[in-house]
Order: C-alpha cells, then sequence, then structure tokens
C-alpha cells in the first residue's frame, strides 16, 4: 500500500571517493550527482525461494534519474555509514521491511558509471541479498509513492532475460560482472533451497505408492499412429522404471482454454515435484496401464467449478464446462 511522500534530498551528505574507492571528502549529494564525483551507493536484491523471483519496484514516473523503470531496492549510503545499515535504512523506507543483519548477504562491490539524460554517475556499488523462504504478499508490501508505483516479484530468468536483450524498461548495471556474479549467486541460493526441499511428488509418492503404478510400455514406437496394434504396447513397467530407464510410455496433457479471452489456464508446478518443479505448464497426467486415456485426462484437470480456484485476480478466467479437447500424449483420443 502507498505510504507517504518523501522531502528533496539534495542536502544528504555523501562521501566522496577516488578511482579506486577510498574516501577523500564530503559533499552534498546534489553536488556529487552534479558534478559526477565518485560516491557509495547500494543495491538490495530480495530474492523469493518459492518462485524463484526478485522484488523489484517501477520507479515512480517524477523520480530524477530512471523514473518509470523497474529496479531492486537502492539507494545512497550517507557519509561515515556502513553500507549494511544504508541498505536496512533504505529497505526500510522503501517497502516497510526489516530483518536481521544476518538475512543480508554480501556477495559482490561493483564500479558503475552510468548516463542519464546528460548527467554522469560515477558509484561504487556493494551489493547484498536476502533470500526469503516465506516472502511477504505484494499486498501486504508497504512502498513510498514518491519512490515507486509499482512492486511486482519477477522470475530471476525473466531478469536474465532483460540483461541480454538490454530491456530499456529496466534499470541494468553496464559492468558486465555485475549481472555475471548476481545471477551467479542468486542460482546458487535457489538450487540450494530446492535441493533441501523433500525430493517427492506428494504423500502419496513418499509412501512409495506411485512409483509402484503400472504403466502401459510402448513398444515400437514407430506404430504409434496404429495404438491398437498388440505389437506396439507390450510388456507393463513399473512407473518408477519409466523414468529411470527413460520407458516409452503413455501420458495426457489438458489445455484450458479461455475462448472470450484468447488465453490457456497453465499451474506452476510445486518445487517439491521431482520431475519440473517450479516449472509452468498445463495439467498433466500419468496413464495406467490398460486404461483409456480420457479417465486420466478427466482426473487431471483442474475443478474450475471450485468456488475458491486460485487465480490471479488482475487476468480473472471465466469458463463453462470442462476443459475439450483432450488429447493423448501419444495421439487424439
Amino acid at each position: 500500500m502507498p505510504a507517504q511522500v518523501k522531502e528533496n534530498k539534495d542536502h544528504q551528505v555523501l562521501d566522496t571517493l577516488d578511482a579506486e574507492g577510498s574516501c577523500f571528502g564530503t559533499r552534498t549529494r546534489g553536488a556529487v550527482t552534479e558534478k559526477g564525483l565518485w560516491h557509495r551507493y547500494v543495491h538490495v536484491w530480495v530474492l523469493n525461494l518459492p518462485d524463484s523471483a526478485v522484488l523489484m519496484q517501477l520507479r515512480a514516473p517524477e523520480k530524477k534519474r530512471f523514473g518509470g523503470m523497474w529496479n531492486c531496492t537502492s539507494g545512497f549510503v550517507m557519509s561515515g555509514m556502513p553500507s549494511l545499515e544504508a541498505c536496512k535504512k533504505h529497505l526500510d523506507a522503501e517497502s516497510g521491511m526489516k530483518f536481521e543483519d544476518h538475512k543480508y548477504e554480501f556477495v559482490f562491490s561493483c564500479k558503475e558509471i552510468s548516463e542519464f539524460k546528460g548527467e554522469t554517475l560515477r558509484q561504487w556499488i556493494d551489493v547484498y541479498v536476502v533470500s526469503l523462504k516465506k516472502p511477504p504478499e505484494l499486498r501486504k508490501i508497504f512502498y513510498d509513492i514518491k519512490e515507486a508505483s509499482e512492486l511486482k516479484y519477477i522470475g530471476v530468468g525473466e531478469l536474465e532475460q532483460a540483461y541480454q536483450t538490454q530491456d530499456p524498461s529496466f534499470v541494468l548495471v553496464a559492468a558486465p560482472e555485475y549481472s555475471r556474479r548476481l545471477f551467479h549467486f542468486l542460482h546458487k541460493q535457489i538450487r540450494t533451497y530446492l535441493e533441501m526441499l523433500p525430493k517427492v511428488d506428494s504423500d502419496e509418492e513418499r509412501h512409495n505408492k506411485k512409483s509402484q503404478q503400472l504403466l502401459d510400455r510402448i513398444g515400437d514406437i514407430s506404430m504409434l499412429d496404429r495404438a491398437q496394434d498388440l505389437n506396439v504396447i507390450v510388456d507393463p513397467c513399473r512407473r518408477i522404471e519409466a523414468y529411470n530407464e527413460s520407458v516409452w510410455h503413455r501420458a495426457v496433457h489438458v489445455w484450458v482454454f479461455d475462448i472470450e479471452g484468447g488465453r490457456f489456464l497453465i499451474q506452476q508446478r510445486s518445487p517439491k515435484k521431482r520431475h519440473f518443479g517450479g516449472k509452468w505448464n498445463c495439467s498433466t497426467g500419468h496413464i495406467k496401464m490398460g486404461d483409456p486415456a480420457l479417465p486420466t485426462a478427466m482426473k487431471s484437470a483442474p475443478d474450475l467449478h471450485r468456488p475458491n480456484l486460485d487465480l490471479d485476480p488482475k487476468y480473472p478466467l471465466r469458463y463453462s464446462g470442462r476443459a475439450s479437447p483432450c488429447w493423448d500424449a501419444l495421439g487424439p483420443l
């Protein structure tokens, strides 16, 4: 929710640095930015571990620099202030979030020279990451309307793509080592988090039931267009064997299509899923031995009439009836 507007900050006192990062004096913030002097700056990346995303803010359009562009929490470091304290100050002021010191992980420092509307900014940036297993909901995060007009969790992959394409809607640090070191650290944090999750599909598989399900094993895959032939479906195999031995087997994909809106309904798989955890996909399911595809498809499809269907309220979808048509992964039903 928006907060109150803040005052002009050009009177704030900053340390001025040389090109090697050594402090040689102090100047007001206005003088430092006007003359293009080296100064200290911080970036704070709040990492949403379950969604592999980072919290970013759309800078208010009236901001003097980079207005209307996406960026992490960032800010100037006041004279004599440790960069960690500056991180805590800016994160609290811009989003109302407060964390213990140990949650802030210092990742690296980086020199950056940027140009914006004829102004040259020379900054020594200390980069910190706050990794959260239980990130706050966007609607519960405070933000200053003079600083940002919107907050959003943006996928790490989307941010990487922004750097690769030099997306003009993002504030991008030009120094090549910045993105390389940042994404290396973010991916390491996400990988560590996922590795600590139980490697199971569900409570049922936790008790070793799903892995024992029997599936039809596909023999001569050149005859898949004639599935009724006996030499295509051969001896059954257990589900775990299909995984471990890369055995051809049958599955269904169900795509729910909103005709009026021209959109598909997809779901993000739980990070705990053994295969493709955290990835977006349509509804899917394995076809058990001897079963036709349609019952499996109907079971796999989301219950569209459930009153608490968890859809993003910003993008409402309206459906009537069940999804149609459904296709067997090996051919039409």
